[in-house]
C-alpha cells in the first residue's frame, strides 16, 4: 500500500533516509522478535502486537539494505583488478564456485577472507613479483553503480542517480568516510580503464565528478610507532618512508627535559636494534642526497623509541647537603658507562648546607674503595661518579662556644668551693 501510494522511486528514497536509523533498528527487531512469535502462538494477545507487527514488516527491506552495504563478493561474481602503476598486472578475474580466484600462478581463496585487496597484494609480494603495491579490487558494475574502495569504512558498490552530478567528496562519504591512516592526498579515480591521482585535501575535491562505472579507491598510509618521551606518543602514518625528525614533528616533539636524543632506537621490522643520535648536529651535518636507505628513515612497521634522559640511580649523596638520598641523574655515556660528576651529584641534592667540610669530600667506590677530594680544588669536582658509587659530605668541624663557656663557669665553681 505503501509502495502504490509514493511510488517505488519515493519509497526509495525514504528507505535511503532511514538506512543510518537501521543499526538501531536492528536491535528493536531482535528484540521484539520474540514477542511476535508469542503473538502467534497465543491468539489472544495478537492484537496487542498488530502494530509492532506492521511496523517491522514496513522496516523489512530497510534492515536486509543495511546488511549489503558494504559488498561481500560472491562466487561467479567477475572481478577487476587494478594494481597502481604496475597495468602489466591488471586483470579481470571470476571467482570460481569454491570461492577461489586465478590470479598470476596461484588460486587465492577470496569468498569470506575479509578485503580482498590485501590478500592480492600479499600474494603479489609472497611471489617476489613486486614489493610495496598498491592494490584496488572491485566487481565489474552495473549500469549507475560505482564503487568505493580501499580505506574506507564501508567499502562498496553504490547506485547514483544519472541526473545527479556525484563528486568525489560525496563517491566517498556513500562509502562511509575514510579511516584515520587514509592517504588523503592520493585518492584514486578510474574512470573508464584511465587512472587519475586526486588530493583530496585540496578545496576544489567537490568539482571532481564521478560518474556510473568509475572506480574511487582510497589508499592505506604506512604506519611505525613512536614511543617514550614524546609530546603524543603512537602510531605516524606515511607512504613509504618518514625521516626521524619528521616522525618525531608528527608525534608532537620530543619532550626536551626528557628525551635523550643522543641514543634514539629504532626496532627495525626484521628484529634489527639500530641507535642513532638525533640531535640538531646531527640533521645539520645530514646530506640532503639521503635516499632513504640509511638508518635516518623509519619503514613500516618499525618503531622509534626515545628513552627518558632521567634515570634513578644507584648514587647516593650523604651528609650535609640540603636533600641526601638517591638521586635523579642525567645520562651521558663514554664508554658504555653511565658518568655523573661530583659536583653535578651534589647539586642534584640541594648543594651542600653551612656546615659541610668542603676540604674532605669522601667518595665510596661501589668496588670497596674509598677516596677523598678537596671540593675547594676545581679539578677534583670533575672526579666521575658510577652506580653504585656513594658521596658523604662530612660536617667540619666547629667550636661550640655555648660548651666552652659553660665548661669555664663549671670548672671555676669547682675550683673556688675548692679553695674555700
Amino acid at each position: 500500500m505503501i509502495v502504490s501510494r509514493l511510488g517505488w522511486k519515493k519509497y526509495k528514497i525514504l528507505a535511503e533516509i532511514v538506512c543510518g536509523l537501521s543499526v538501531f533498528l536492528r536491535h528493536m527487531y531482535q528484540r521484539f522478535f520474540d514477542r511476535l512469535i508469542l503473538a502467534y502462538s497465543n491468539p489472544t494477545i495478537l492484537p496487542l502486537n498488530l502494530p509492532v507487527f506492521h511496523f517491522l514488516i514496513f522496516l523489512l527491506p530497510i534492515y536486509c539494505f543495511s546488511d549489503s552495504l558494504t559488498y561481500q563478493i560472491k562466487p561467479n561474481d567477475q572481478l577487476q583488478i587494478v594494481v597502481v602503476d604496475s597495468p602489466d598486472f591488471n586483470q579481470t578475474v571470476t571467482v570460481q564456485p569454491d570461492g577461489k580466484v586465478s590470479y598470476f600462478g596461484g588460486d587465492i581463496m577470496i569468498v569470506g577472507q575479509g578485503k580482498a585487496d590485501l590478500l592480492i597484494r600479499d600474494h603479489l609480494i609472497q611471489l617476489g613479483l613486486l614489493t610495496n603495491p598498491v592494490v584496488m579490487v572491485a566487481p565489474i558494475l552495473k549500469e549507475n553503480e560505482i564503487y568505493v574502495g580501499g580505506n574506507v569504512k564501508n567499502p562498496g558498490r553504490y547506485s547514483i542517480g544519472l541526473e545527479e552530478k556525484t563528486d568525489l567528496y560525496r563517491a566517498i562519504a556513500l562509502g562511509g568516510g575514510t579511516l584515520i591512516n587514509s592517504d588523503l592526498e592520493s585518492v584514486i579515480l578510474i574512470y573508464k580503464g584511465k587512472l587519475s591521482s586526486h588530493d583530496f585535501t585540496e578545496n576544489d575535491r567537490e568539482q571532481i565528478l564521478v560518474h556510473s562505472g568509475d572506480l574511487v579507491y582510497v589508499p592505506l598510509l604506512q604506519r611505525a610507532e613512536v614511543q617514550g618521551e614524546v609530546q603524543k606518543p603512537g602510531p605516524v602514518f606515511f607512504r613509504q618512508q618518514i625521516r626521524i625528525d619528521q616522525a618525531l614533528a608528527k608525534s608532537g616533539g620530543p619532550i626536551h627535559d626528557k628525551a635523550d636524543l643522543h641514543n634514539c632506537i629504532i626496532m627495525r621490522q626484521n628484529g634489527k636494534i639500530e641507535t642513532i643520535s638525533a640531535t640538531e648536529k646531527f640533521w645539520q651535518d645530514l646530506p640532503l642526497s639521503d635516499d632513504g636507505s640509511g638508518s635516518v628513515y623509519l619503514l613500516p612497521n618499525d618503531v622509534l623509541y626515545i628513552p627518558n634522559a632521567f634515570k634513578i640511580e644507584p648514587i647516593y649523596v650523604l651528609g650535609r647537603v640540603n636533600q641526601p638520598g638517591p638521586q635523579l641523574v642525567r645520562v651521558t655515556s663514554e664508554g658504555n658507562r653511565t658518568q655523573v660528576s661530583v659536583r653535578q651529584a651534589i647539586s642534584l641534592a640541594g648543594g651542600i648546607d653551612q656546615y659541610a667540610n668542603r676540604r674532605k669530600v669522601l667518595v665510596y667506590r661501589k668496588e670497596g674503595k674509598s677516596e677523598v677530594y678537596d671540593l675547594r680544588n676545581q679539578s677534583s669536582g670533575q672526579i666521575w661518579l658510577a652506580p653504585g658509587d656513594t658521596v658523604e659530605i662530612p660536617e667540619k668541624f666547629q667550636v661550640n662556644w655555648s660548651q666552652v663557656l659553660s665548661f669555664i663557669s663549671v670548672t671555676t665553681l669547682i675550683i673556688n668551693m675548692i679553695n674555700k
